[in-house]
């Protein structure tokens, strides 16, 4: 049995952005002899139904969950209202029509069915309260329909892992926090994704260091969009496409390697910090 679960996972679902189909994702989990796998696409829970069908039909544990944009934690107002300096940069928009939005990203995961049907209320809420205006999940609601879920605090797009890479440890701590409160106790991981870039180590110790002071614990992940290294090539194509620009694709990726590594792999990046990668499957038996 494999000794770690992918929690972080993007497919087809996430329009122009994941490159990888439900089956693809969960059949290489299986190979890879991993117990379960989550399913966590932008802004909603489209592919979830044949995801869940399929994964059972395969003996392989699917985790119900999405990407949602949530409402800052670490400053009062909007991100424009902060001096210059203190200002984090947005992601780009990510979610389709109604459910398109733009700003900081928060996983969550399904518990059980109480977590499933709240998280539903909360996709619900965003987008139809959106409008025009892009799809965000205030923080009052989510701590209203938290019951149920797990939350990770986000790759370098959510409001802590963005706030750590610019150096603003005092907004990291506040959003974390903030966040935190949210959730039930142990309900809430701060999300470490190692991505081999120039800025990983740095990045990862500073999360490692804020869980500490926050006491909340860590969980790895690799923020999947591919099943393999080489399926970063069509992620880029897609990723110009939705942003109408050429290649090479608006995101700025610098290598391949958002793709559904084997156990070992994500082991040995973690391997200063194993009791992240324990945490998946603790997370997993959970759900």
């Amino acid at each position: 049995m494999s000794r770690f679960v992918h929690l972080h996972t993007h497919s087809h679902f996430s329009f122009m952005d994941g490159a990888a189909g439900v089956h693809e994702l969960v059949d290489r989990a299986r190979e890879l002899g991993m117990p379960a796998i989550a399913l966590t696409d932008h802004q909603g829970l489209y592919g979830a139904i044949r995801f869940y069908r399929y994964a059972k039909e395969v003996g392989l544990k699917p985790i119900l969950g999405v990407e949602i944009i949530v409402q800052p934690g670490g400053t009062v107002g909007e991100e424009g209202d902060l001096p210059p300096k203190e200002r984090l940069m947005l992601s780009a928009p990510v979610g389709f029509g109604r459910a398109a939005g733009r700003g900081f990203h928060l996983t969550l995961l399904v518990k059980d069915m109480i977590g499933y049907r709240n998280l539903c209320r909360l996709l619900s809420q965003a987008h139809v309260r959106s409008a025009d205006e892009p799809s965000i999940v205030m923080l009052v609601d989510l701590a209203r329909h938290s019951e149920g879920l797990i939350g990770l605090s986000g790759c370098p797009s959510g409001e802590v892992g963005a706030a750590v890479l610019a150096g603003l440890g005092h907004r990291a701590e506040q959003a974390a926090r903030r966040l935190a409160r949210c959730f039930s106790p142990g309900d809430f991981y701060i999300e470490l994704m190692h991505l081999l870039t120039p800025d990983s180590p740095r990045y990862v110790a500073g999360l490692v260091s804020l869980a500490e002071r926050c006491r909340l614990p860590v969980v790895a992940t690799n923020d999947v969009h591919y099943v393999r290294p080489e399926g970063f090539r069509i992620h880029d194509v897609l990723a110009s496409a939705g942003a109408r620009t050429g290649l090479p694709g608006p995101y700025g990726r610098t290598n391949a390697e958002l793709w559904l590594k084997p156990a070992g792999e994500m082991r040995r990046l973690f391997a200063g910090v194993p009791e992240a990668c324990d945490a998946t499957l603790e997370i997993a038996e959970r759900c």
